[in-house]
């Protein structure tokens, strides 16, 4: 880091460029991934940023992890007793993170709640790596261990602030051009500066400043102003107001009648140690000079006065745990409060108080929930099985021993809902088979069944993927009281089903002699029940029945007014020779026989139909769009 003075002179271009390639030599790694991050962002914002690559996506992943993974392990290896070769160094780190792309990153963003807590979780574990990976050792004293993270973060702040006068000289540069020069400078051009700016000058800004001799900041040196003013005027007093605040609280929920503290207190209590310990933190060398007693103090109270705030928290998640069991950001909750508790009483009773135990610790505790019985996911997989388990059988619902083909108890609205929601949380994580010692039905084959039947694997949609899950949820709660519940859902998967379709490659046009009005409409997860306004006070619904023969049913003021049987369509579906071959005309139009001389003209359509011809079976109609064409 440069030193700043006032006779220090302004540095040459030659001594910019000559730290710039220092910095490529040392830290080759992590500016390697940044330029990945970077030609990933600007890949995917110009070409796919609707439906990202999944290869793309893993390697963003990856290449976020792996820059301060890499960056950690550098200041690692050059602070080991042993050199390790810088050959070795790319060698272990590659192999890390080609195990990581392989197995774990994720392939879409926020794909689901496990990988993606796990990429958080593992990247914050890797930032705090960066600020203990050069103190691994016993050698350098804990001036040395603050002042090397001082650093870190003096850098990370001028970093944002250079790279934000930069993004605006050179955006606003662009746009000037753009305006007054009319210069073709597309939009998605400033969006690249930006994706430029903040993966590779920020990083090389950052990285370039990092301190090669630890051994330097043995010495104690004078503690800067503008970090002492920002920790004992916002920080502090901050960290104060929220303590009491939330003792203000505490009493409040003592005091008669009493009653159970709210949930959201949780996460303030969460966010008061993080403004407490980082103040503590950034203090921590003026503890020990004169005239500075006031961080001492306030080191120790902190800690203190966050034990019954700790007791107010535990209570605060296992009133919830209780209701609902644990999910994935409660069993954090809970990690992070024991954390904290043992925290406390360290810097309570020790006389180390060492506060490289604070990142070494959390990256330990971040590394052992993702492992083992104990993990994150088993965990909550586990206590909310145990939850649905738990009111399934207190209802009467299952014995726990006899899987459930289906049920005809009845269910209370609170215990449905609850039931419902611990479904809907195994089918949001794709985790269905948990579930399976509750069902008869075999769920893998539902779950493939479903899949294969809603949208087409290659353009599978957010929307399409939302509304499997949602029918899925419904499907699998439907079982357990079909009483309570008249919502679409999966019939079990027969041993073999039929997907026709049929999608107009080009508009030919219909016919409409003899008609006078044509409405359009659509039928889909969107759609059910398209209206069709044949004035400003008469209209008719249409919906698609889901038995056979598949049927288009108007009402007209809740009453049937007409009734067409589309079958003869599948029929026809059933003996095209290949799926492009474009069927005539009057193979999709169908005519009405009430008074209201109404006609269906079919555009496109997509059934699933059983596979046996059996005319009792049930048809699932996923997709209809055509015209309804009246006289």
């Amino acid at each position: 880091m440069l030193p700043i003075s006032p006779k220090m002179k302004f540095p040459s271009i030659h001594y910019l460029l000559d730290e710039a390639g220092k910095a490529i030599t040392r830290f080759y790694l992590p500016l390697l991934f940044s330029f990945i991050i970077t030609f990933v962002a600007i890949t995917t914002t110009w070409h796919e940023w609707q439906n990202p690559h999944p290869i793309l996506m893993k390697m963003l992943h990856t290449s976020l992890l792996g820059l301060s993974f890499s960056l950690g392990c550098t200041l690692f290896f050059e602070q080991a007793k042993k050199q390790i070769s810088h050959p070795l160094r790319f060698v272990c780190i590659a192999a890390i993170m080609v195990a990581y792309y392989c197995f774990l990153a994720p392939d879409k963003p926020f794909d689901g709640v496990k990988t993606s807590l796990l990429f958080f979780v593992l990247l914050i574990a890797a930032h705090l790596w960066v600020s203990f990976a050069a103190f691994t050792g016993k050698q350098y004293n804990r001036i040395a261990f603050w002042q090397f993270n001082q650093v870190l973060y003096s850098r990370m702040v001028l970093g944002l602030l250079f790279s934000a006068a930069l993004y605006a000289g050179l955006a606003l540069a662009m746009a000037a051009c753009k305006i007054l020069l009319k210069s073709d400078i597309p939009d998605r051009m400033f969006l690249d500066l930006f994706f430029v700016i903040a993966g590779v000058f920020n990083t090389w800004f950052y990285v370039a400043g990092i301190p090669a001799n630890i051994e330097e900041l043995n010495k104690q040196r004078p503690f800067p102003k503008g970090l002492k003013i920002f920790t004992q005027y916002i920080l502090i007093p901050i960290s104060v107001l929220y303590i009491a605040i939330l003792y203000a609280y505490g009493l409040k929920i003592v005091s008669p009648p009493m009653h159970l503290p709210k949930g959201w207190v949780s996460m303030l209590i969460m966010w008061n140690s993080v403004v407490g310990i980082l103040a503590i933190l950034l203090s921590n060398p003026l503890k020990d000079t004169d005239g500075n007693s006031w961080v001492k103090w306030f080191s120790r109270l902190f800690f203190i006065s966050n034990l019954p705030l700790l007791v107010l928290l535990f209570v605060a998640i296992g009133t919830r745990v209780n209701e609902y069991g644990i999910t994935e950001l409660r069993y954090y909750l809970i990690v992070l409060g024991i954390w904290l508790t043992a925290i406390s009483f360290y810097f309570i009773l020790s006389k180390q108080k060492n506060i490289k135990v604070i990142p070494v610790s959390l990256v330990c505790i971040a590394l052992l929930t993702l492992l083992g019985p104990w993990s994150f996911y088993s965990m909550s997989y586990r206590y909310q099985l145990h939850h649905l388990e738990s009111i399934l059988i207190k209802n009467k619902i299952w014995d726990s021993k006899t899987p459930i083909r289906t049920s005809t108890v009845n269910v209370n609205y609170k215990d449905e809902n609850e039931i419902k929601n611990t479904i809907d949380y195994f089918v949001e994580r794709n985790e269905v088979s948990y579930l399976q010692p509750i069902y008869a039905t075999n769920l893998d084959s539902l779950v493939s069944w479903a899949n294969n039947n809603t949208g087409y694997a290659e353009s599978r949609d957010y929307h399409t993927n939302w509304e499997l899950k949602r029918k899925l949820t419904d499907t699998l709660t439907h079982t357990l009281f079909p009483s309570h519940f008249n919502h679409s859902v999966y019939t079990a998967p027969p041993p073999a089903y039929l997907n026709l379709f049929h999608y107009s490659k080009y508009n030919s046009g219909f016919n409409l002699a003899g008609y006078s009005k044509l409405f359009e409409f659509q039928i889909n997860f969107n759609y059910n029940h398209p209206i069709i306004y044949l004035s400003d006070k008469d209209s008719l619904e249409l919906k698609m029945s889901q038995a056979y023969p598949p049927q288009l049913i108007f009402y007209r003021a809740q009453k049937v007014v007409e009734t067409i049987d589309i079958s003869p369509l599948i029929a026809t579906l059933r003996h095209k020779v290949k799926d492009d071959d474009p069927l005539p005309q009057d193979k999709l139009v169908f005519k009405g026989t009430s008074a209201l001389n109404i006609s269906v003209a079919i555009k496109n359509i997509r059934i699933s139909v059983p596979n046996d011809s059996n005319a009792h079976e049930r048809t699932n109609v996923y997709e209809l769009e055509g015209f309804v064409l009246m006289k």
